[in-house]
């Protein structure tokens, strides 16, 4: 299976590069064009990995697990808009596959309940418990509310992860395709990881004008986002960036990494040949709108205030792109 993963640091471009791919080459969306955030959001695979063997105590995987579960519960009933109507994004044998891939990569389970977690329940939580264990069997512990969890080895790990993330993926295809385009997966902050779980990736990283960032989520009142406050923008993006090419300068040789610039995709065509030359992919559509991207690019241009581009301008010298 070859995948591609578009990723960027938010409101940048990486979606409309992912488009592109989804709409003009015979790679596929699994996920209905949806970002496919598994492996990156803060209960996710990633997560679990570290604090498996990154970041191991038995409290640590224990809760990173207990935590997994219920993720995986959460995007079982996930929906979103897919042509104007609400559909459930991934599909419905995800929790099974949760199930049976859970048991292959823990050693041993028991039930307890840590000082940590006991401290977490909430007061008719506690009763119920107490009750519980005077009503039932003494001699046995009924106040146990978690399961506690040893990993297997880290390289049985990775292989059940190549495993799971394969056949989660296949589920999804209304198609067989061994050609598969993911958005958001992993973070433009630390994608080193994820290379071990597929055997054959490669990352396309957008970046965009900082003004044009500012603006699109200013205008989408993006909720994940300081888009409403240009101070806040301007630091939370200056601290990310500075970030992001710390971590792009010491993987900058990959072969298998590829950073654009979005003002530059839509406007050179040179831009979407190499892009398609890194994957090694023809064009077989021409579906892809790059002149309304190319309008949408450049708004902030008349839509922000000279004020407000003044300022980025001044605090984000380094960081300008038109």
């Amino acid at each position: 299976m070859k995948v591609v993963i578009t990723i960027s640091p938010g409101n940048s471009g990486g979606g409309a590069v992912h488009d592109f791919i989804n709409s003009n080459t015979n790679y596929t969306s699994p996920f209905y064009g949806h970002e496919f955030r598994l492996l990156q959001d803060p209960d996710g695979l990633l997560n679990l990995y570290n604090n498996f063997f990154e970041n191991f105590t038995l409290n640590n995987s224990s809760n990173a697990l207990n935590k997994f579960k219920i993720y995986i519960d959460s995007l079982s009933q996930l929906k979103m808009k897919v042509n104007n109507q609400d559909v459930k994004i991934y599909n419905k044998k995800i929790s099974e596959l949760s199930r049976k891939y859970i048991k292959k990569i823990i050693t041993i389970e028991y039930s307890a309940l840590p000082q940590f977690y006991s401290l977490q329940l909430s007061f008719f939580e506690k009763v119920y418990l107490k009750i519980k264990s005077k009503l039932l069997n003494k001699k046995k512990n009924h106040q146990n509310k978690i399961k506690m969890v040893v990993p297997v080895e880290k390289k049985i790990f990775i292989k059940e992860t190549k495993k799971f993330l394969q056949k989660l993926i296949k589920i999804q295809l209304k198609k067989k395709n061994n050609k598969i385009i993911l958005d958001q997966s992993v973070s433009v902050l630390d994608y080193n990881k994820i290379f071990d779980f597929f055997d054959n990736l490669k990352i396309i990283i957008v970046t965009r004008d900082p003004r044009s960032v500012f603006y699109s989520m200013k205008s989408r009142s993006s909720n994940a986002f300081p888009g409403q406050d240009i101070k806040k923008f301007v630091i939370w993006y200056n601290f990310m960036m500075k970030k992001f090419y710390l971590n792009f300068k010491r993987n900058s040789k990959n072969p298998k990494i590829l950073k654009i610039n979005f003002e530059d995709f839509v406007s050179n065509i040179e831009i979407k040949n190499r892009i398609l030359k890194f994957i090694n992919e023809k064009e077989t559509e021409n579906k892809f709108n790059f002149s309304k991207s190319k309008q949408n690019a450049y708004k902030a241009k008349s839509l922000l205030s000279i004020n407000e581009q003044n300022y980025i301008k001044r605090k984000l010298k380094p960081f300008l792109q038109w």
